[in-house]
């Protein structure tokens, strides 16, 4: 009586193996790298990807240094609170906490708006395009009848 997880097993093992096999039939082939830089002397114009890789890497650093800023405020505000034994004291961290709650909900509001604004934009450019969206709407409908079972 054979079990039918080992034999799932077991096939699996068969496909890896055969598969790892024709793997190493295949030569490696090395990637290519540019070089360094072009034979005058000057730097390799930079290609598209690695600008957005430096675009990538300039929001993460900047988002690694808001956070650290922010995790700053925060501990300051911990000592601050801790710190505040009078009535007087503990008042003005209110209205400051007030303050800076109204500064965020000013900018959320500001970036919805702004949010809003870019989609309405586009929207408008998707109007000059529409004939092209009914074109390949078309044409999908066209493949999806042309065929046998369809």
């Amino acid at each position: 009586m054979k079990h039918p997880k080992v034999v799932s097993i077991l096939s699996a093992l068969v496909v890896l193996l055969s598969a790892s096999a024709r793997a190493a039939d295949t030569p490696v082939i090395p990637p290519v790298t540019p070089p360094a830089d072009t034979p005058d002397g000057s730097k390799p114009t930079p290609t598209p990807g690695s600008q957005i890789a430096e675009q990538v890497r300039l929001a993460i650093d900047a988002a690694q240094k808001a956070r650290a800023d922010f995790l700053k405020a925060q501990q300051d505000f911990r000592t601050q609170i801790a710190s505040a034994t009078t009535q007087a004291a503990r008042e003005k961290l209110r209205e400051d906490l007030q303050a800076a709650r109204e500064i965020f909900l000013t900018a959320q509001r500001q970036a919805r708006e702004d949010l809003k604004t870019s989609i309405a934009k586009i929207k408008e450019q998707l109007k000059d395009h529409q004939d092209a969206v009914d074109n390949a709407r078309q044409e999908a409908k066209d493949k999806t009848h042309g065929r046998k079972d369809g």
